[in-house]
């Protein structure tokens, strides 16, 4: 399920929960995905259905874009770093498997090292497995074209390194976590190099499938039993 503000949804007294709740009732769809979702626009009952209905993948892309509240009300985002990390808190509390991404921004205009530091300090906090790392650069017409304070390209740079570093490391971590437990992969159908198949985990892991798997797009029991650079490795579950 992908929008603008996916959150926001609302049709005829529908809202966004109750349409995903149309949808598993009224359809026999296997697997339910949402795309990135504002964290001020989730609710106890969309975080219900991605932590516990199998039918609902556990994965949740939340953008914080900076870890610094100073940045983040320059940027008119309406939240605090304060309320992400506790929302953060309370999706992997509902359960921890779920795998949260972000977004975040380096180089804002204004950013200083306390204001990037702070962005650094939320990625290690611990709720966030994996980040999509952006290098601000002047959009015409935006306000924060317009904002003095421009951070230097070379720093820009060397900050998008340092918060990619984190994010990788915390998507080890996450995988590691899943080992030796049972995961439902959705195969693509056309073989890797290696022989085998791609797949991805109902919680947004990347799993590389034996080559007995088939390959069908079919949704795929796996046991996961190691950690290979970017991926999980292990066997199929009958």
């Amino acid at each position: 399920m992908t929008a603008v503000h996916v959150g926001k949804y609302a049709y005829t007294g529908m809202d966004l929960a109750r349409l995903i709740e149309r949808i598993l009732s009224d359809t026999s769809l296997s697997r339910l995905r949402l795309s990135s979702v504002e964290s001020n626009e989730l609710n106890e009952r969309l975080i219900e259905y991605v932590a516990h209905h199998p039918r609902v993948c556990r994965h949740l892309h939340l953008p914080l874009q900076s870890g610094s509240n100073r940045i983040l009300k320059m940027m008119r985002r309406p939240y605090t770093r304060e309320k992400y990390l506790n929302l953060v808190e309370t999706v992997k509390g509902a359960n921890p498997d779920i795998t949260i991404g972000c977004d975040l921004i380096v180089g804002f205009p204004g950013e200083a090292d306390d204001d990037f530091a702070q962005s650094l300090d939320a990625l290690r906090a611990g709720g966030i497995d994996y980040g999509h790392i952006f290098s601000y650069s002047d959009r015409p017409g935006t306000a924060a074209s317009a904002f003095p304070d421009k951070v230097g390209s070379a720093i820009i740079k060397e900050r998008n390194r340092q918060a990619r570093e984190i994010c990788r490391d915390n998507r080890i971590r996450q995988m590691e976590r899943q080992i030796g437990k049972v995961l439902a992969v959705i195969s693509e159908h056309t073989p890797n190099r290696h022989g085998g198949y791609n797949g991805i985990s109902d919680n947004y892991l990347k799993v590389r499938l034996p080559k007995s798997s088939g390959g069908k797009r079919d949704i795929i029991q796996f046991e996961p039993a190691f950690v290979v650079a970017d991926h999980l490795e292990g066997e199929v579950v009958p």
